[in-house]
């Protein structure tokens, strides 16, 4: 075998392992990526996004990465006639083993509403770094005052 041969073949075998180490890489990364989405519900208050006028309805998380926490800020109203309190829960997971390494928290911490009183608040959503089988996923957050 020749010198040029040589070259040609170390030359291809190179090419050939930089082509699959992007191509594993590019799987990993792409792969593990999720898209998110959801329903933001209000019972007995209004929610709005930051601007504090837009009213908040749903939440587009973007793409996430094992591992990954992301926050949304909004702005409770309490539009209601009396003191209240909030309480924050999930449903209509899809699909529904998601909520087992996704959770959602916020930096509420009991504190009162008055009425016609606003309170800005964030919520976090964080990916298990142990995720998979799951591209795709949508809740729904129900954020109720009560008092």
């Amino acid at each position: 075998m020749n010198k040029s041969t040589k070259i040609l073949l170390l030359t291809t075998a190179l090419l050939t392992i930089l082509l699959l180490s992007i191509g594993i890489y590019c799987m990993l990364v792409f792969q593990s990526r999720i898209k998110a989405n959801g329903q933001v519900k209000a019972v007995g208050i209004t929610i709005y996004e930051s601007d504090g006028v837009t009213p908040l309805t749903s939440i587009d998380w973007g793409m996430l990465e094992p591992g990954e926490t992301k926050s949304y800020s909004f702005i409770v109203y309490n539009s209601g006639n009396s003191n209240i309190t909030l309480y924050m829960t999930t449903d209509s997971w899809i699909p529904t083993n998601a909520k087992d390494n996704i959770y959602l928290s916020w930096n509420y911490t009991g504190q009162t509403i008055e009425t016609k009183g606003i309170l800005a608040l964030t919520f976090s959503l964080k990916v298990s770094t142990t995720i998979s089988g799951i591209e795709n996923f949508s809740f729904d957050i129900v954020v109720v005052g009560s008092g």
